[in-house]
């Protein structure tokens, strides 16, 4: 997977250009809790926004990876380096 640190929080949008490999993406806010998880579809470049304003992370995995490791909106990730947004 990839970490994305957003240097201030705010919403967040990624999309799949240049990308062939199906992927997920989680966006986190920051006190570190998953508040939406979406699915990217490759080559797909149209934006797929947060509903949240707050957005400190972004973490893009293998789609259907989230859903295979039990992970759900709501869930909080501990460990991740720290943000302007902390």
């Amino acid at each position: 997977g990839m970490l994305f640190v957003i240097p201030k929080p705010e919403r967040a949008s990624f999309w799949m250009k240049n990308t062939t490999l199906p992927l997920s993406v989680a966006y986190i806010n920051p006190a570190g809790v998953i508040v939406e998880i979406h699915d990217l579809e490759p080559l797909d470049e149209q934006p797929v926004p947060s509903a949240f304003p707050n957005i400190a992370y972004a973490l893009e995995m293998e789609q259907g990876w989230f859903s295979e490791n039990g992970i759900l909106a709501g869930d909080r990730i501990q460990g991740l380096p720290a943000s302007s947004g902390q």
